[in-house]
C-alpha cells in the first residue's frame, strides 16, 4: 500500500482540507468465480479463445454445449486499486448558531484484477457497482440543545458497455439495444434532534431517501457480470428501501 497525503488548515478560518492519493496492490489472492463469470470472462476476453478462463470449462464432444464448469477456488494473481480522497470541513458561527459543513469524496482512477499471471487485466473501474466517483456532503446546524442535519450521498454514473460488448445484444434472433448504465444518483437525508440535558438523553427523528429515489433500471438479459434484481441494478450503493422515516433515542449512562 502506498499513500501520499496533504492537509491544509489555515489560521484565518476554522477550515481543514485534506487530499490523499492511494495505491493498493494485492497479490496471491484466493477467490471463487461463478459459472456465469467464467464463461462470460472467456468469451468477452480480448484474447478469446486463448484466455485462461476458457480452460475452466469443457464442451460436450458431440453436441458442443458447455458440459462442465470448474468453478472451484483459484489463485488470483493480482489486484490493483488506485485513486484519491478529498475531504473538506468548515465550521463557522452564523446568526442562528454554529454551522458545520463537511464533504468527502473518493475519485477512483484504476481498479483492475488479473486472474492468472499470463492473463490480461480485467478493468472494472467505472462499471456498475464500481463507480469512479462517490461522495457525500453534509451540513449541521447547532442551535442550543437542537441539532439540524442535512446529508446527500452521491453515487457517480457508471456503465458496463465496454465489459459486455457494447449497447446491443441478440435476443431471440433479433438485435436489440440494451441499457447497461446508471446516471448519477443522489440520496438526501434530513433529521433534527433535541438534547434533554436533565436526563442526558437525545431524541432524533428524520427522513432518509427524501426524494424516494429508485435503483437504476437496466436491461435484464443475463448479460455478462451485470447484477440485477427484477429490472433494476442490484448493487450495494443503491437504496432498495425507498423513502423511510426513523426515530431513535440515545441516553448517556
Amino acid at each position: 500500500t502506498t499513500t501520499v497525503g496533504l492537509i491544509w488548515s489555515p489560521e484565518f478560518a476554522d477550515l481543514k482540507i485534506s487530499a490523499d492519493y492511494f495505491e493498493i496492490n494485492v497479490e496471491d489472492e484466493v477467490g471463487q468465480l461463478s459459472a456465469a463469470q467464467i464463461v462470460a470472462g472467456c468469451y468477452y476476453s480480448d484474447s478469446f479463445p486463448n484466455d485462461p478462463l476458457c480452460r475452466q470449462f469443457d464442451r460436450d464432444p458431440i453436441m458442443g454445449h458447455v458440459d462442465n464448469i470448474k468453478a472451484s477456488y483459484i489463485n488470483i494473481a493480482q489486484q490493483e486499486n488506485r485513486g484519491w480522497d478529498l475531504s473538506i470541513q468548515y465550521r463557522t458561527e452564523i446568526p442562528w448558531g454554529e454551522l458545520i459543513v463537511d464533504t468527502q469524496h473518493t475519485f477512483q482512477i484504476g481498479d483492475s484484477y488479473k486472474l492468472y499471471t499470463d492473463s490480461e487485466d480485467i478493468n472494472t473501474n467505472g462499471e456498475l457497482g464500481d463507480p469512479k466517483w462517490t461522495g457525500r456532503l453534509s451540513a449541521t446546524l447547532l442551535r442550543g440543545d437542537w441539532e439540524y442535519y442535512y446529508n446527500v450521498n452521491i453515487i457517480g454514473e457508471a456503465d458496463n458497455y465496454d465489459g459486455d460488448g457494447g449497447n446491443t445484444a441478440s435476443y431471440r434472433g433479433e438485435e436489440v439495444r440494451v441499457v447497461l448504465h446508471a446516471d448519477r444518483v443522489l440520496y438526501h437525508t434530513l433529521s433534527a434532534s433535541y438534547f434533554f440535558q436533565d436526563y442526558e438523553t437525545q431524541v432524533r427523528f428524520g427522513i432518509t431517501n427524501l426524494t424516494d429515489e429508485k435503483p437504476p433500471r437496466v436491461t435484464t438479459l443475463g448479460l455478462g457480470e451485470l447484477s440485477t434484481m427484477g429490472n433494476s441494478a442490484f448493487y450495494s450503493q443503491y437504496n432498495w428501501v425507498g423513502r423511510s422515516f426513523f426515530f431513535n433515542v440515545t441516553k448517556d449512562l
